[in-house]
């Protein structure tokens, strides 16, 4: 029967995901239907600040891409998602994100003023102010899905628990009785077909123990692969985020359109977000099923392979326009679509080993 605090936590991640998307709508076309954003310099110009955007474009991108994926293991009927504690984890940390990105999103429209003189309402502060309220309002729902994963988590626990003392204390039945002398009487447990599958299967696996313990290297590998391929994909997120804005602070750089400048942030700094998550989850001992894992790894091609394609464009489009390009920015622009190709192969590899091994993460 389904609990009471399943269907709470489906609801609750239904309305974050339908929150998460009128908060993305509004920040990608709020302002007149053009790139709103969340922070910047107060001048004429208005100038949106990169790490500000950086960040607010990981966090409510990487957040839609995480609650749909963990909706979608709740639609597969499993329960592995109550016993991760990477959900507790990115709940927690989304709580502070949100806020963090609400508060910078109100400070900065809140006192926003347009171009015009003696217009005193301006539409893009009212959708900015909108999008901050919205943040905050996350933020808070994000806090009560927290609550909810905690009460999931701590239940599992206990199940398991009991479900291992009940386990230890059964005693099979006696086939025989013992002879009221007691001299030289025999007792004989019952052996049901189950006993004997799992003493077949303990002898299967002492077996495989004994090869695996010829050979550390292969267990280490064996034991740590998913978490190396994480590692490895942070990595190269980071290295990736790092080329592109130091590309994008160059002005011929900046000048490309902003709609493909937040397509290359969303995926970089939203799965440096996810990744790190799921890293501090494995290092408490917990880890994420295989579906939820390979749910990460095939967002995580589309993701990248976009901005990639976007960066190629951008670079083949803008750099034999210009008479005088800044070879060095370009080279960085260039070198992190390099990376974002390398981390499509790498969410390629683990999406497939995942699956071939049906593997934890």
């Amino acid at each position: 029967m389904v609990s009471v605090q399943t269907i709470a936590t489906i609801v609750v991640k239904t309305f974050k995901i339908v929150l998460n998307i009128v908060i993305l709508v509004l920040y990608r076309t709020g302002y007149n239907g053009e790139f709103l954003g969340v922070g910047g310099t107060w001048n004429l110009n208005e100038e949106k600040n990169p790490d500000a955007e950086i960040v607010a474009s990981g966090v409510i991108v990487g957040y839609l891409i995480y609650t749909l994926v963990q909706i979608v293991t709740f639609l597969f009927g499993t329960t592995e998602h109550k016993r991760a504690l990477s959900e507790i984890v990115m709940n927690f940390v989304g709580v502070f994100l949100w806020i963090a990105v609400g508060a910078v999103a109100l400070h900065y429209w809140g006192g926003y003023q347009g171009e015009h003189q003696y217009q005193f309402v301006f539409a893009e502060k009212q959708v900015g102010l909108a999008v901050g309220a919205l943040c905050v309002i996350n933020g808070a729902v994000y806090l009560l899905d927290t609550a909810l994963s905690v009460i999931h988590f701590t239940k599992e626990i206990k199940e398991f628990l009991c479900d291992v003392d009940v386990e230890t204390a059964k005693i099979a039945p006696l086939t025989e009785t013992v002879s009221e002398y007691g001299g030289g009487a025999r007792v004989v447990w019952a052996m049901s077909a189950g006993d004997r599958e799992a003493e077949a299967q303990a002898k299967k696996g002492d077996e495989a123990a004994s090869n695996d313990r010829d050979s550390r290297a292969a267990a280490a590998l064996k034991q740590y692969w998913c978490v190396g391929l994480r590692a490895l994909e942070l990595i190269i997120a980071v290295i990736a985020i790092g080329l592109i804005v130091g590309a994008l602070y160059s002005p011929q750089v900046v000048q490309s359109d902003q709609r493909h400048i937040a397509v290359i942030y969303s995926a970089y700094s939203s799965y440096i977000i996810i990744t790190g998550v799921l890293i501090i989850a494995r290092l408490f001992g917990e880890s994420p099923g295989w579906r939820t894992s390979i749910g990460f790894s095939v967002l995580g091609v589309i993701m990248f392979t976009a901005a990639a394609a976007v960066i190629f464009y951008d670079w083949h489009r803008s750099y034999y326009t210009n008479l005088r390009p800044n070879k060095q920015a370009y080279d960085l622009l260039i070198a992190s679509g390099v990376f974002a190709v390398i981390e499509v192969v790498v969410f390629l590899v683990h999406a497939f080993i995942t699956f071939r091994e049906d593997a934890d993460y």
